[in-house]
Order: C-alpha cells, then sequence, then structure tokens
C-alpha cells in the first residue's frame, strides 16, 4: 500500500454503541488517501469484534489490540504507527462529515498550515449545536507568531472565550503534520486522567510555524452523559498540580503572566467542578478543600500579584482562597451552580424497583443530557439512580402521602404531584401496563386517580404505553376524551394504537427499550463468563406448583449439559425474588440467582452473554432480542403477544400456563434455530417515541 496522505487515528475502549458511526464516517469520505488506525484499548464488549470486522472490509483498515492502559497511551500508539503526512483525532463515540478530509486536504494545500482548526457539531441527545463561528479576523489568514498564539490559546483553554471554549482544548476537528510530532517527539502525558488533550496541543504550538483557522463545520462531537469525560472522578490536587508542571515546562518563555495567570484558575476551577460533583459529605469537602489551600498551585494564584491580572470573579475567589475562607467559598460555587436557568421534567413511572421502568428513565437520562428529570418514590426502590447526573430523586413523606390521600378524596386532585411538578415544563407519564381496567368496584377510584395525573397549564405527555385488557366500552370511551387533552401519547403496540388512531396526539413506535444498547457498559462481572442459561421468573401464572416444577425440570436439563441456571428476577417487589428462592431450594441449589437491585448494566450484561433466555418477564423478552441472544418468550400477558407480532418475531413462543406442557426439546427449540426478526428496522422506528417527545420539548 502507497503512503497514505492523512491517518486517521481512533483509540477504542469499550465504544460498541457508536464505533461503527465512528469507522464507517472514515469510510464514507469523498477523499480516499487516508488509512485508519484502531486502537483496541482492552474493550470487553465487542469493540474487537467490530473492529476486526471493518479490517476485512477495506485494507486501509490498521487494527492494534492492547490491554487497557487509558487513551494517551492509545493515541501515542497511533502516532507511531501513522504513515500518513497529516494526522487526524478521531473518538470512537463521534463521527465525521463525508466532506472532513476533502476540506482539510483544501486548506492545508492553500495555506502550508502546520496545525488547522475546523469547527464542530455538538451533539447532545436529540439536539445539535454549532461550535461558535470563529471571528473573521482569524480566518482570514494564516497566523504565525508563535507567542500570540500561546497566549490565545491558553486565554481560550481558560474559559474567557467560553464559546471557543470546546474549539481550542480538545484534539478532534484538527490537523497536525506527522513530521513535527516525530521530529519533536511530541506526545500525550500519559499520567494525565483529563487534560492531556489541551497539553498535547499547547505543546505541539510551541513548534508550529503557521496555524490556520476555518469555520467548517466538518466534525460531530457527541456530549454523551456516559462517557468517560463527564463522568471525571477527583484525583486530588496532585492532578492538577503536575497538569500545570507540564504546560508551565512546555511554554516556559512564550507565554504572558496574564495568560498564565488565567491558565492557573482555569486548573484550580477545573478542581472544584469535579470535587463539587462528588457526592461526598460537607465536612469532608470542606477538609479537602481546606488541604486544597495549602498546595503550592493554589498558594501560587492567590498571590496579590497574580489576581490582580484576573478578572472580578476571579479576584474574588483568589481573596477567599488567600484568607481561606472555606465556607464561603462553598456557598458562593453553590449559588453560581443553581443561578443557571434549568428545564425540568417531570416523570411519573412505577418506581418498584423494576428493571424495566428503571431502564426507561436512564434512556431518558442518556437522551436529554441538558434536561433535569424529577422522579419520587421509597428511596430504597431508587437506588438505580443514585450516580445519575441529570435526575432528582425525591423521597416521598409519608405523612405528605397521608395528607395527600385526603386531599385526593375531597377535591379529586393529586396535591403532592402537584407539588413535586411544580417548576416542571412537561409532566411525563411513563407507558407499560398502565391502562388495564379494574374491577367495577375499583373503578371511580382507578378513574380518579389517572385524571389527578393531568397538570393543567403543563405539557402533559404520556410514552410508550399500552392499553388494556379491557372489557367495558366505557372505559375505553373515558380514555378517548381523556387522551384529547393531552399534547402527546406514545404507545408500543398497534392494537392499543388503533383504538385512539383518530386523536392528533396519538402515534406508535416500538417499545423504547429496543434502544437499550445505548446504555451498555461492561462491567467487571467474572460469574458471567462461562456458559449459562438465564431464566426470568415472574409471579403470574394460575398454577404456581406447576410453574415451579416445571422450572426445576428445565433447570436440571440444562445442567445434564454442563451449562449453569441463572434464575433472574426483575422486580423483587412483585415477588420475583421469591419465586427465584422457592424454585433455586426445590431443585437442590443448583441454580444461581440475579435479583436486580438498581444495576442495569449487570443485567444487561448477564443477558447478552447467555447461551439462551427463557424470558416470561417482557423486557427480558425485548433485552435479548437487543443483544441477539437466543430466547423463548413466555407470555403472561397480551402485551408480550402484540409486541411480538408488530415486529414480526417469527420463533417459538408459549403461553405461561401452557409451558407446563412443553416438552424440554421444544423448550430448547429457539436455541438451536435462528430466527429472524429485522432488528435494525425495530430499533430505528423505536426511536419515534423520542422523536415526538423532542417537538414537545421544542
Amino acid at each position: 500500500m502507497n503512503t497514505p496522505k492523512y491517518s486517521v487515528i481512533v483509540p477504542v475502549y469499550n465504544a460498541e454503541t457508536y464505533l461503527s458511526d465512528a469507522i464507517e464516517s472514515v469510510l464514507s469520505q469523498d477523499f480516499n488517501d487516508w488509512e485508519l488506525i484502531l486502537i483496541n484499548d482492552g474493550s470487553i464488549d465487542k469493540s474487537q469484534t467490530i473492529c476486526e470486522y471493518y479490517q476485512t472490509k477495506d485494507q486501509r483498515i490498521k487494527l492494534i489490540s492492547k490491554n487497557n492502559e487509558g487513551v494517551s497511551i492509545a493515541r501515542n500508539i497511533g502516532i507511531d504507527s501513522a504513515k500518513g503526512e497529516f494526522i487526524v483525532f478521531l473518538d470512537a463515540d463521534d463521527w465525521l462529515t463525508n466532506s472532513f478530509l476533502e476540506a482539510a486536504n483544501r486548506i492545508v494545500n492553500e495555506t502550508d498550515a502546520d496545525l488547522l482548526v475546523l469547527n464542530y457539531i455538538e451533539v447532545n441527545g436529540a439536539c445539535e449545536t454549532r461550535g461558535t463561528a470563529i471571528s473573521e479576523s482569524l480566518c482570514s489568514g494564516v497566523h504565525s507568531n508563535k507567542k500570540d498564539l500561546i497566549n490565545f490559546t491558553l486565554e481560550l483553554a481558560s474559559g474567557d472565550y467560553l464559546d471557543w471554549y470546546g474549539l481550542m482544548r480538545p484534539v478532534w476537528a484538527k490537523v497536525f503534520k506527522r513530521r513535527l510530532l516525530v521530529e519533536h517527539n511530541i506526545r500525550f502525558d500519559e499520567k494525565l486522567k483529563y487534560g492531556e488533550d489541551a497539553a498535547f496541543l499547547l505543546t505541539y504550538l510551541t513548534v508550529v510555524e503557521k496555524i490556520a483557522y476555518r469555520n467548517e463545520y466538518v466534525y460531530f462531537y457527541r456530549n454523551n452523559i456516559l462517557s468517560a469525560m463527564n463522568n471525571k472522578k477527583w484525583e486530588g490536587s496532585a492532578h492538577g498540580e503536575h497538569y500545570f508542571s507540564v504546560v508551565e515546562q512546555t511554554i516556559k518563555g512564550n507565554a504572558s503572566d496574564i495568560s498564565l495567570a488565567k491558565f492557573w484558575f482555569n486548573i484550580a476551577e477545573n478542581d472544584w467542578k469535579v470535587l463539587e460533583k462528588e457526592k461526598l459529605p460537607y465536612l469532608k469537602k470542606r477538609n479537602i478543600i481546606i488541604n486544597l489551600f495549602s498546595t503550592e498551585l493554589y498558594k501560587l494564584f492567590s498571590k496579590r500579584s497574580v489576581a490582580k491580572r484576573l478578572n472580578k470573579k476571579q479576584r474574588v475567589e483568589a481573596f477567599l482562597i488567600r484568607n481561606k475562607f472555606c465556607d464561603i467559598l462553598m456557598l458562593m460555587y453553590y449559588i453560581l451552580k443553581n443561578r443557571t436557568k434549568k428545564e425540568y421534567v417531570y416523570v411519573h413511572f412505577f418506581s418498584e424497583q423494576n428493571y424495566g421502568d428503571d431502564a426507561f428513565v436512564w434512556m431518558l437520562a442518556n437522551r436529554y443530557p441538558n434536561i433535569l428529570f424529577i422522579i419520587s418514590g421509597s428511596k430504597n426502590n431508587l437506588k438505580a439512580f443514585k450516580d445519575a447526573k441529570n435526575i432528582i430523586v425525591r423521597n416521598n413523606n409519608k405523612i405528605l402521602l397521608k395528607i395527600n390521600k385526603i386531599i385526593k378524596k375531597l377535591t379529586q386532585k393529586d396535591f403532592l404531584y402537584y407539588l413535586q411538578a411544580y417548576k416542571c415544563k412537561i409532566c411525563l407519564t411513563i407507558g407499560g401496563s398502565i391502562f388495564i381496567e379494574p374491577p367495577q368496584k375499583n373503578l371511580h377510584t382507578y378513574l380518579r386517580d389517572k385524571k389527578c395525573k393531568f397538570y393543567p397549564k403543563k405539557k402533559n405527555v404520556i410514552l410508550g404505553a399500552n392499553f388494556g385488557p379491557y372489557q367495558s366500552a366505557l372505559f375505553a370511551d373515558f380514555f378517548k376524551d381523556e387522551f384529547q387533552r393531552y399534547n402527546l401519547v406514545t404507545f408500543r403496540d398497534r392494537k392499543s394504537y388503533e383504538i385512539f388512531k383518530t386523536i392528533n396526539s396519538v402515534k406508535y413506535a416500538p417499545d423504547i427499550l429496543f434502544g437499550l444498547q445505548s446504555l451498555y457498559r461492561e462491567v467487571d462481572s467474572p460469574q458471567y463468563t462461562k456458559e449459562y442459561v438465564v431464566i426470568s421468573v415472574i409471579n403470574a401464572t394460575d398454577d404456581k406448583k406447576l410453574y415451579i416444577d416445571k422450572v426445576v425440570e428445565i433447570i436440571h436439563y440444562y445442567m445434564s449439559m454442563n451449562l449453569r441456571c441463572v434464575l433472574l428476577s426483575l422486580c423483587h417487589n412483585q415477588g420475583d425474588y421469591d419465586l427465584c428462592n422457592i424454585i433455586n431450594e426445590k431443585s437442590g441449589g443448583k441454580a444461581e440467582i440475579l435479583d436486580y437491585d438498581g444495576n442495569i448494566q449487570i443485567v444487561m450484561q448477564c443477558i447478552k452473554k447467555a447461551k439462551y433466555v427463557i424470558a416470561s418477564r417482557f423486557h427480558a423478552i425485548i433485552t435479548s432480542l437487543v443483544f441477539e441472544v437466543p430466547c423463548l418468550p413466555v407470555i403472561y400477558s397480551d402485551k408480550t403477544s402484540n409486541m411480538l407480532n408488530d415486529i414480526g418475531f417469527n420463533g417459538i413462543r408459549c403461553h405461561i400456563n401452557d409451558l407446563k406442557e412443553m416438552s424440554l426439546e421444544t423448550i430448547d427449540f429457539n436455541r438451536r434455530k435462528n430466527y429472524i426478526v429485522d432488528l435494525e428496522k425495530v430499533k430505528e422506528e423505536s426511536k419515534g417515541h423520542f422523536e415526538e417527545f423532542d417537538k414537545c420539548l421544542s
């Protein structure tokens, strides 16, 4: 192969969700003189398989596999392996426009620039935001005053030009000359956990002669709330000090005091921001901050000679640090953090630590990282959200619940619901089986509660429901009137949609959890490395004894094949866990039990790595389908049959009450014979719920 003009370097770590998009964007380039270097940094998901597939697809793709050591080492290996005249860095969850390399090549030929800075589009869930346009003065020509460039970049990196912060800080959306990197041995600092991009860029600026800026939006940056960037952990003040020392040594003699002073403050504020996110007791945070005040870095930027060169806010901070007014400083940051106007959405859902409902809420948080979602329920049942960045958990007070019950009876209004949703723009009810006709004696209370979930003067939305079962036309007619009041109602099965399709606000899309893969992150769980079968149980059968006996028989059957059996409980509060224990006891303790306790990743991983899933829970079936694991759907409700019909599932299925009559060979049939489901189409269609919700948000 001839020496390529461009080397595109992609560090890869557990990136299976978006990796194909990144690779395909390189394959689709209008300019074809390139090589793609994929460095698999010890991924434990399907990233290696995806990389291998594309390597066989195009000879310009190089794959380097190694143990996990971090993004800096991975990028350095990429630089050492590159053959191109120019180097482009691409993150595994981002992608390029088709014209990226063509635009880069055109501008580089015009300017002979040592560094080319292009513009980007930030993708936040469903929202796209263009990077701030570079000023005409900078775009008008090539800039070669090294000292000015370094000072300018330092001030951009310090946040003085907040709109430009994303432009100058990262190494993506830029083109570097490989010759300069090799001649000056410029590499990423392997000790830095974050800030390695800015340190690398500043080092590179010390050796360039020409730099060009262009307002060509050719890079898509995906702001993913589950990414390492958005989940930085407190590394102690030593990290900040090392970061500063690297930068200071690099740019010594090329930076003004004012630029350095601003940069010092940026490091300090980064420390504060990361520390503030940590869920630590106030006194513990306070002790950390007091210790910070004694470090050399903090002493340096709190000096009066430095402070006078800072802006007003920074001078106040320096004064408080210099005088060790720790509590006032913490209060100031708290006020500044909460001053920003935020958009709130209240989410009403089945908050009983049910895997499917919890995953739904997480998908909302992942898709809309800039929205704050308010949820309420028992603290013990909301453990899944303890580390969520944009989910606010309200613990229901027992006294308030009792008062609310009385108010409901007297006024037909849900006082507590109104209180919790007061500041929200949208009141969102997550669907599922929330429209089941109750016995006649309970009908009035049921309908009253449904009416109470409508909040006047707000946008009211129901996402991903199914309707029924129901007996009376009166029941359906009530909701035909009720749904007309809503801004949006989406159903997850066509049968429910057909009942209400004449209402403009009613839409259909497959279950939202068909997009579940976007949440998946590999976790360290050695128990799921050996071959096993998953049996998802549900406490919903007419004859519990016969069901238990049959599951015990299934366990012995698979154990005779040297396959482990994992009993999966997805809703502890509905009796799944108790049933698992009874089954396991009857099997002689031969099975293992996984009880969902709020850790969605463990459940997904357990199903993903299984050889076969016998699934009674609705979302155990969907999770199996998403990860393409052979599955026997055991149906306890029409909602499951409707879903399977809608997606064209052509494998064997059975009703839960008929399981006892099914032979073990028939139960095992779907494991041995592949059934066909057009999953890509289903996954794409499932986005319809969010696409409609986007319209409500706009």
